[in-house]
């Protein structure tokens, strides 16, 4: 009996020790093992390229996500286990933040970090699902939010961080993450 309670204590370990840390796992699926609603949506899209489907689970959550690539453009669809739009993550450049935002994220980022390189940046649309359906034309109406990854160090420690940013500059989320179980940079 307390050799399976030590056994059961080692095996849950390592997923209490990075409690506060982001570990998310992705997982490249077939189309029909995605909710039909999300598939439908996809399709709706019209994308020309080929699309990727993933499914992602982390402690806490588990949704699906189609990948693709469209006149230049990295897209990422973001949808619920029913199949519900949850955002569209686009990679962007640098340049193609607002200045007033980018000014607020170097504030943060010089106050977190002794030194810092950012990896990625996605703007992320959300709102209900007619609205995203128009994305490719207008943006009007949607909610803009910036996610930034990157490597940061303080502390003499480098790691990788995921921060969210509202289309204001204010700062929503901010996580420490295991980067080699992900596959964000996947298309």
């Amino acid at each position: 009996m307390i050799q399976k309670a030590v056994l059961i204590i080692l095996l849950l370990f390592p997923f209490c020790s990075y409690s506060q840390s982001k570990i998310e796992i992705e997982k490249r699926i077939k189309k029909e093992n995605a909710p039909l609603p999300a598939q439908k949506f996809v399709d709706s899209l019209y994308f020309s390229s080929k699309i990727n489907w993933f499914v992602e689970q982390d402690f806490n959550k588990k949704t699906y996500e189609a990948k693709t690539k469209s006149k230049g453009k990295k897209y990422s669809i973001e949808f619920d286990t029913l199949g519900n739009i949850e955002d569209i993550e686009v990679v962007i450049k640098w340049q193609q933040i607002p200045l007033s935002i980018q000014n607020a994220i170097c504030k943060k980022m010089t106050t977190d970090f002794e030194k810092f390189k950012i990896k990625k940046i996605q703007i992320q649309y959300s709102g209900n699902s007619t609205e995203l359906l128009k994305l490719k034309k207008n943006t009007e109406n949607l909610i803009i939010k910036y996610e930034i990854v990157l490597k940061g160090k303080k502390n003499a420690q480098s790691l990788f961080y995921e921060y969210l940013f509202s289309e204001k500059g204010e700062i929503e989320k901010e996580q420490q993450f295991d980067f080699r179980n992900t596959d964000h940079l996947e298309y």
